[in-house]
C-alpha cells in the first residue's frame, strides 16, 4: 500500500464535478464496467449504472446551485490495479449553512488510467436540511429505468396501458439512527419482503429497486391500487413505525414508447415524491380508472406543480385505512 498522487488528483477532480461539473466531467472519472455504485447520505441515493450516476450527479450540481466546495485534508493510496482516496470539504451552501463533505472513492486501473468504482458521500445530514431538493432514490429508480428502456410488455394492458407504482421509505436516516444499522436492516428486509409479497398477489412485476425504493407495474390499474392499499395497511401493524410514501400514474407505454419513458415513468415518480408518509397519490387518470368498480374513497383532489412538468396536476390521495 503506497501513497498516491495519481489517486489524491482524482480526489480533487471529484470534487471540481461536485462543485461546477457536467455531465461530461463525471463521465471522464467513472468506469464504464458494470458494477459501479455510488451513495450517498440519504439511504434513497443508492445508484447502480454509470449512465444514471453520471446523469444524476451532474444534475445534482444543478440543483445545489450556489453550493461552494473548500478542500481541507486529502490523501490517495494505491496498491496494483486498486486505489482508493478520501478527501474532507468544507461545503457553503450559500442559504447561511456550512457543512462538512466527506469522500471515499475506489478506484480500478483499466488501461493505464485509473476509474472511479465507487463513490461514497456523507454530509451528515439530510439535503433538504440544507435548503436544496436533491434527485435521490425515487427519481433515480426512475430516470435508470428511462435509460434503460426496460420491456414492460408483460405488464401491459391490452389497450396498450401500463400502471406504475413508485414507493420508497420516509425518514429512513432518522430511523436508521434511531434503530441503529442492524435492527435497521432488519426492518429494511422486512419492508422489501411487505413489498414483493402485494407486488405477487396482485399480479405485478417489480421492474427496479434501489436502497428502500422500488418501481413497480401492472396491467391493472385496479390491481395497482390495492396492491398500494395491502403494502400500506400491512406495514400499518408493524411496530417499527415505518412510513411508506406511493405514487401511482397510468401512461400508454406501447404505441407511444417515447412519451411512456420520457414522463409517463416520470410523472409517477413525481407524484409518489409528492407523497408523505403514509400515503397513496394517484393521478387523476388512475382515480377515473378505478372510480366505476366502487371499491376506493380519495381525499378532495389537490393541484400540485410537479418539478420539470410543465401545468398544475390533479391528485388525489386513496383513503386505505381500514373503518
Amino acid at each position: 500500500m503506497e501513497p498516491s498522487d495519481e489517486i489524491r488528483d482524482l480526489m480533487l477532480q471529484i470534487i471540481d464535478a461536485y462543485d461546477q461539473g457536467g455531465e461530461a466531467e463525471w463521465r471522464r472519472l467513472w468506469s464504464s464496467r458494470p458494477g459501479v455504485i455510488s451513495l450517498g447520505t440519504d439511504p434513497r441515493e443508492w445508484w447502480d449504472s454509470a449512465d444514471v450516476i453520471t446523469a444524476l450527479h451532474a444534475r445534482q450540481v444543478v440543483e445545489r446551485g450556489s453550493a461552494r466546495f473548500a478542500v481541507d485534508r486529502i490523501a490517495g493510496f494505491q496498491e496494483g490495479s486498486v486505489g482508493w482516496g478520501i478527501v474532507s470539504a468544507e461545503v457553503n451552501w450559500g442559504v447561511g449553512v456550512t457543512t462538512t463533505l466527506r469522500l471515499t472513492g475506489i478506484f480500478h486501473l483499466e488501461h493505464t488510467k485509473w476509474k472511479l468504482a465507487h463513490l461514497h458521500r456523507s454530509f451528515g445530514a439530510l439535503n433538504e436540511d440544507f435548503g436544496v431538493h436533491l434527485t435521490t432514490n425515487v427519481e433515480s429508480i426512475a430516470a435508470s429505468v428511462s435509460s434503460e428502456r426496460t420491456d414492460l410488455t408483460h405488464a401491459t394492458a391490452p389497450n396498450g396501458t401500463v400502471t406504475i407504482v413508485f414507493t420508497d421509505i420516509e425518514g429512513s436516516t432518522q430511523l436508521l439512527e434511531k434503530l441503529g444499522e442492524s435492527a435497521w436492516m432488519d426492518v429494511l428486509h422486512d419492508h422489501n419482503r411487505v413489498v414483493r409479497e402485494q407486488v405477487a398477489s396482485y399480479s405485478g412485476f417489480e421492474v427496479k429497486s434501489q436502497g428502500d425504493g422500488f418501481m413497480l407495474a401492472f396491467a391493472s390499474a385496479r390491481n395497482a391500487l390495492w396492491c398500494g392499499v395491502g403494502i400500506q395497511r400491512t406495514l400499518a401493524s408493524r411496530a417499527e413505525g415505518v412510513q411508506v410514501r406511493l405514487g401511482l400514474h397510468t401512461a400508454e407505454a406501447i404505441r407511444e414508447a417515447d412519451d411512456f419513458y420520457g414522463k409517463g415513468v416520470v410523472l409517477a415518480a413525481r407524484v409518489a415524491a409528492e407523497a408523505r408518509g403514509g400515503e397513496i397519490l394517484v393521478s387523476s387518470l388512475v382515480r377515473e380508472l378505478v372510480d366505476s368498480t366502487g371499491e376506493f374513497s380519495f381525499e378532495d383532489p389537490v393541484e400540485v406543480e410537479l418539478k420539470g412538468l410543465t401545468g398544475f396536476h390533479r391528485l388525489y390521495a386513496v383513503r386505505w385505512r381500514e373503518p
